[in-house]
């Protein structure tokens, strides 16, 4: 006998719905979905979560792939106004270029990955495409060097 679905496939569900074949992969685990999507459909993918509920940008992270040239984008997305789905946390990525790293800011969707996406940016170098401004947070104003996080960073006096 199968029961209902859990609340983490109740989000999944709402998501294949709304998205369909734009959902290039997905994972479940207990408070957890990820989802991927292609550069082009992180808006919608945005959108569609949060009509789901997930109102609040927890983190906005980037890993770099330099074998793929490929930059992961991954936004954490929690909801913070509903009781709903409050302990799952939705992970919402996307890889980009590296050698052309611009992707479409979600900050129309979630202002609250202001500072996450301006942070992603300065070390990672993604160019978030319509972030109202992706000015310096951490690195000084006179940084001349890569990206920081970047695997083919290296710190000066490690060369």
């Amino acid at each position: 006998m199968s029961g209902s679905p859990s609340k983490e496939q109740r989000v999944l569900d709402g998501l294949k719905a709304k998205l369909g074949a734009k959902l290039r992969s997905e994972s479940v685990k207990p408070n957890r979905v990820s989802i991927e999507v292609e550069p082009g459909d992180i808006s919608d993918a945005a959108k569609a979560s949060k009509e789901l509920g997930f109102d609040q940008v927890i983190s906005v992270a980037g890993t770099d792939f330099p074998k793929d040239n490929q930059i992961e984008v991954m936004y954490h997305v929690a909801s913070l106004r509903g009781e709903k789905f409050r302990a799952i946390v939705l992970a919402l990525s996307s890889r980009v270029p590296r050698s052309d790293p611009k992707i479409v800011s979600l900050y129309p969707v979630w202002r609250s990955c202001d500072w996450h996406e301006r942070e992603t940016h300065e070390m990672l170098g993604v160019v978030f495409e319509g972030h109202p401004e992706l000015g310096r947070v951490l690195l000084p104003e006179d940084w001349n060097e890569i990206p920081p996080l970047r695997k083919d960073y290296v710190l000066p006096g490690r060369d």
